[in-house]
This record gives structure tokens, sequence and C-alpha cells, in this order.
């Protein structure tokens, strides 16, 4: 199908913001480096701590979903070389937020003292949360938080001679122990292009290996060395299908702490419509008409197609292509 120069005439003027993308910490760079300051601010009572039992978040679960934060009163019977690897956040409506690992061991003590306190995941923690208000800036700081520890535990050896590294600069660095290299490792973020890509009244989703039986979803892909985000959506979607791509449109992003992605969200405008599925990547791929996307978004119960759920970016662009599309 030829298209016309009104492809993308439907994208709202205001884009969505998707889950975890609103994060309200101030993150305060020029403290990181400020060891006193941050050695008074993490034992006075001002501090919150977020605390994240092995790879899961200390949260309560009554009434719902309602505390995340402690006070170092709270957790100051844990252990005090504990705050030596806390990770400072930044503040939160002037209040400075910190962020602790903690085993499933030390957390004993903190689950006892708070029997409604229970260690859960972050996706579940995302998903109890949709449509519930004012909890969008927590799960920013929660993903923010949960990035950076994903980040430390992957690079714990320096790149450059192999040396270990340490923590500095408050969780935003890692520092080769060695006098002879003393390189500085930065936190990383690694940039994933996701696209729906659109033909008229249809678009096209894909289907991943062992998923749950009427699942398809946006096609993505990591960005690679030297490569634009249009360059990558269109070298993404050809090697996943064979479909030709031409117009890339980028709608809106999203932080995504499974481990460090930040997903970046774009429609892009179909030049061919034969599929030749990578059957590496992918189990399947065909084209879906809008009205077939609609019932799965608005009548889920009613329909055997399976969309991405509130929480991915995936469901934003079939929402924003729904919704405004007509």
């Amino acid at each position: 199908m030829i298209m016309t120069k009104a492809i993308f005439d439907f994208l709202p003027d205001i884009p969505p913001v998707p889950m975890f993308a609103d994060n309200p910490i101030n993150r305060d760079d020029h403290r990181r480096d400020d060891a006193n300051w941050l050695k008074v601010t993490m034992h006075s009572s001002n501090a919150r701590y977020l605390i994240i039992v092995d790879d899961k978040i200390a949260m309560s679960v009554t009434p719902s979903l309602s505390k995340a934060t402690f006070q170092y009163d709270e957790i100051k019977a844990l252990s005090e070389n504990i705050l030596q690897e806390a990770i400072y956040l930044g503040l939160w409506d002037g209040v400075p937020y910190f962020t602790l690992k903690i085993t499933l061991n030390e957390s004993e003590q903190l689950f006892d003292k708070h029997p409604s306190i229970k260690a859960i995941d972050l996706r579940s923690i995302a998903l109890g949360m949709v449509g519930v208000t004012n909890q969008e800036g927590l799960l920013g700081v929660l993903s923010q938080a949960k990035a950076l520890f994903n980040w430390h535990e992957t690079h714990p050896f320096c790149s450059k001679c192999g040396a270990e590294t340490s923590m500095a600069s408050a969780g935003y660095k890692r520092v080769c122990v060695s006098d002879a290299c003393g390189a500085s490792h930065f936190p990383r973020t690694d940039p994933v292009v996701i696209m729906l890509v659109l033909d008229g009244d249809q678009c096209l989703l894909g289907r991943g290996h062992n998923w749950p039986v009427g699942r398809y979803s946006a096609l993505a892909g990591f960005m690679e060395p030297g490569e634009s985000i249009e360059q990558a959506v269109r070298r993404e979607v050809f090697e996943e299908t064979a479909v030709k791509v031409g117009r890339v449109h980028y709608l809106c992003s999203q932080p995504w702490a499974f481990p460090t992605n930040l997903m970046i969200g774009c429609f892009a405008e179909a030049q061919s419509r034969d599929i030749t599925l990578d059957p590496i990547e992918m189990e399947d791929a065909k084209w879906f008409h809008r009205d077939e996307i609609k019932a799965a978004l608005n009548s889920p119960d009613e329909s055997s197609l399976l969309v991405a759920p509130a929480i991915a970016i995936a469901h934003n662009l079939l929402r924003a292509w729904v919704e405004n599309g007509d």
C-alpha cells in the first residue's frame, strides 16, 4: 500500500508518559562527592531509604502497595556497614532519598518489625499500580534504584585492566582499585528501539518464543554503535521480518530496569508487506487490523489477541494509534 503524507497525523499533541518514565527526583549530582554531607544526611531522620532485597523491593502489601520507604531509625539495626554501599538517588520534594541492597537473611529483622512488608519484584509492583493515581513518581524512582544496582552487580571488575572496582560518587561511579590504572566507570543505559510498523489500518506485531498463547507485541531491538534511532528501527524490522520501513517518527521513551534499558518508542511507515521471519529472533509476525487491536485493548476478555500490558511502552504505542488514528 502506498502511504499518504498524513500517516503520522494521528500522533497526539501531548505524548503519553509510560510507566517508569515519570521520575520526580532532583538528582542533586553536586552532592555525590560531598562525603560529610552524605554521612550526616544518611543518619538523619529526614532521609528516606528504598530497600532492595536480593532482586526485589521491600514494600508494604497493605493496604495496597502503600509503603516503600524507610527512615534511618527503621533500618539502623541491620548493619552500619550496609550504609557504605548506599546509593544517593537525590531529592524528592526536598527530602533526600537513598537506596540500599540487602540479602534475604539481612532482611529478616526488617520483616519481623514490619509484618506487612514483603519483597516484591518491580514488574509486579508496576502491574499492581496500573490505574492508581499519584504512584507514577514512585515507580520512576524505584526504576532508577533498580537500574543502578543492576549496573553495579555486573561491573565488579575494571574493563581496562581487570582489577576490582569500588563504588564511588554515592553510587554513580565505580573506580578501579589498581594504582596503576585507577580508571573510572559510569552507569550504562542500553538503548532499545521499539516500533509499531504501520500500513494504513494495519500494524505489524511479532511474537517471541515461549510467550503466552495469543501474545503479540511491537517489534524491538538493541541499537548498535554508530546507529541513529531511525536506522536502528529500519534495520531491526528488516532483520526480524524482511519488511522494509521508510519514515520513522519518535513518540516517547521509557526507562526499563530489566536490567538497564531505555525503550525508545517509535512509529514506522511500512514500504513492503511480505514477511520473511527470522526464526531465531521470533516465533511469528503478522499484520493486525486496527479493530483487532482496539478489541484487544478495550475488551481483553473477549479477544484472542493478547497485547502488551499497560506497564510496557508497546501498550502506549498501540493505544496512541487506536485512540487517535481513526
